[in-house]
């Protein structure tokens, strides 16, 4: 009888040890994840729709973000005005309702996406303008003044460019699509639009200013009978592109351009899909006066892609500026895209790939960027 009692007993006891109550997680179990500590403006990454950005006593909105800190830099290229004279009223992100971040140019195509970004309005005197940008701030569009209209972009000046200086802006467009068609300004669709930017204060010389989509154009011209003009071509992502005179008869000159010789090499499509990444690239060898250069990037396989330099020695930035002059569809392949880059003092370089750009539905985007020595 005994030895049946005991066994209930234990049987009750494993009963109730099954049913214990599991023990206390330890204190670092229920330790809550850490909070990020940069806010999403500064790290590159979206925002929830409609978020604003404090202002910051002192130092204006948002001086710290990245983003903010590019917009400021195009801003006082594209206004001719020091950064200092900018102030930043509002930073807000948002999703645009297609590519161009809803403000496009009209005529202009643009892919119907939902593209996140931000709403940046900023003062420049009594002028206040609405910039919207990409949520990297890659890609930044001036819209019109508020409540100014009068199109995308304001007038740096309200005095019209001179026919002269029109006449000097063709024949540049001519060069540049004959010699540098890696720039693809054949491509852009809006309107040239010019203004006389001489400061009234200024004798001997003008200024004249040309924009269409991201490009800029300045002509700065001698006021003497048959004048020699410096020629400053800009990318609103890049900088100076390209630096030369024309003259009264429109015969342009390059000043220390570097030149660029092209390999051709059809797109492997035999690549496939997972690969793409791990092949793309960029691989840089330096020779006496310049540079070889390749760089493997996927695209679509229907593409015919040409290259043209870009930057001047003066500035240590060589530019490789990739556009495809052919079709866009739908199949992927990669590409390689090889060439010299000739005209080179000895120096340290920082090289810049910038592509592939097909309007209006690829902007310019810069792809990689590395070091160069040459001997």
């Amino acid at each position: 009888m005994k030895s049946w009692w005991m066994i209930l007993v234990l049987l009750l006891a494993l009963t109730l040890g099954g049913c214990a109550k599991p023990e206390s997680p330890s204190p670092l179990e229920e330790q809550a994840a850490p909070e990020p500590t940069d806010s999403p403006l500064n790290a590159h990454t979206p925002m929830p729709v409609g978020t604003p950005v404090p202002v910051e006593e002192g130092e204006g909105l948002g001086s710290t973000s990245p983003i903010v800190a590019m917009v400021l830099d195009a801003a006082a290229k594209q206004f001719g005005v020091p950064t200092t004279a900018i102030e930043v009223l509002k930073v807000e992100a948002t999703e645009w309702p297609n590519a161009c971040m809803g403000c496009a140019a009209p005529g202009t195509m643009c892919a119907q996406v939902i593209t996140p970004g931000y709403r940046i309005v900023l003062k420049m005197g009594d002028a206040t303008h609405e910039v919207h940008t990409d949520s990297k701030g890659l890609h930044i569009r001036f819209c019109d003044e508020i409540g100014g209209g009068g199109g995308n972009i304001e007038p740096v000046g309200n005095r019209p460019a001179p026919e002269q200086a029109w006449t000097q802006l063709h024949a540049l467009l001519d060069y540049w699509q004959t010699h540098k068609p890696g720039y693809g300004l054949d491509q852009v669709q809006s309107r040239w639009e010019g203004s006389d930017i001489t400061p009234p204060e200024l004798l001997g010389s003008t200024h004249t200013l040309f924009r269409a989509d991201r490009w800029t154009v300045v002509i700065d011209c001698p006021v003497v009978p048959d004048p020699l003009c410096g020629v400053t071509l800009s990318h609103a992502e890049m900088g100076t592109v390209w630096k030369g005179t024309v003259d009264a008869q429109g015969q342009v000159v390059e000043d220390a351009t570097p030149t660029g010789l092209a390999f051709e090499h059809p797109c492997d499509d035999s690549a496939t899909a997972e690969s793409h990444h791990d092949q793309a690239g960029v691989e840089i060898k330096p020779m006496d006066d310049g540079f070889h250069f390749v760089h493997r990037i996927p695209y679509a396989c229907c593409a015919d892609i040409v290259f043209s330099a870009g930057g001047t020695a003066a500035d240590g930035v060589i530019r490789i500026v990739e556009t495809n002059v052919g079709e866009v569809c739908r199949c992927m392949c990669s590409y390689t895209i090889e060439g010299e880059i000739h005209g080179l003092p000895s120096g340290t370089y920082t090289v810049e790939f910038w592509g592939i750009q097909k309007l209006p539905y690829h902007e310019l985007e810069l792809q990689a960027s590395t070091k160069v020595i040459v001997p």
